[in-house]
């Protein structure tokens, strides 16, 4: 569907900045190359999925008697969006970073320093990655594709579809459904495919 070129367009444009690659990408007819250099020159650029420093609190809290010191660090982690909505930003590669911090004791007499070393996340590298799985899908029903999953019987969604005042598509099951059912009388049964 047209929607889905979109999407797959747009998954393939997730690691740029400049606006005038990404109108390449989506099919921008650029023929006139220096004029649209020009013209896009003063677009803001995307943040892209990368490591940038972000505040990370530190475990370990303040009591009544100790002091905790830093109570939060900055360290690289994944910032930045992705242009499909089916995509999240997410680290591809991990590290663990000691920080020394103090712990004050405050006791009646003269407060008592110690010092303790905690482990912080670091993010070494980052990457566009769908936030569907082909493995989130039941491939028996659907096909994985654009990071999404598909069902097979599109035929039966259309003719689902048709019949909205009564029914709805279930994408989880690639099923139509009723939107009500009934309690029927003894000896009854409800019909899924009447809806009565």
């Amino acid at each position: 569907t047209y929607d889905e070129e979109i999407e797959r367009l747009l998954i393939r444009a997730s690691n740029i900045s400049k606006a005038i690659d990404f109108l390449r990408t989506m099919g921008v007819d650029m023929t006139n190359e220096p004029i649209a250099s020009r013209k896009y020159k003063n677009f803001a650029d995307q943040a892209v999925c990368e490591p940038e420093l972000r505040t990370v609190q530190l475990d370990g809290s303040n009591s009544g008697e100790s002091i905790m010191f830093p109570k939060c660090v900055r360290v690289k982690r994944c910032g930045g969006c992705c242009v499909s909505e089916r995509m999240e930003c997410v680290p591809t590669r991990k590290s663990e970073r000691d920080v020394r911090r103090t712990s004050i004791r405050i006791k009646r007499s003269a407060p008592e320093s110690s010092s303790q070393t905690v482990k912080v996340e670091v993010h070494e590298e980052c990457r566009c990655q769908c936030k569907v799985k082909e493995s989130d899908c039941n491939l028996s029903i659907h096909t994985y594709q654009n990071c999404n999953c598909v069902c097979k019987n599109s035929e039966e969604q259309v003719q689902c579809f048709a019949q909205a005042n009564a029914k709805y598509w279930d994408p989880a099951e690639c099923k139509c459904k009723c939107l009500r059912t009934q309690q029927c009388s003894t000896g009854l049964v409800f019909s899924h495919a009447t809806c009565r």
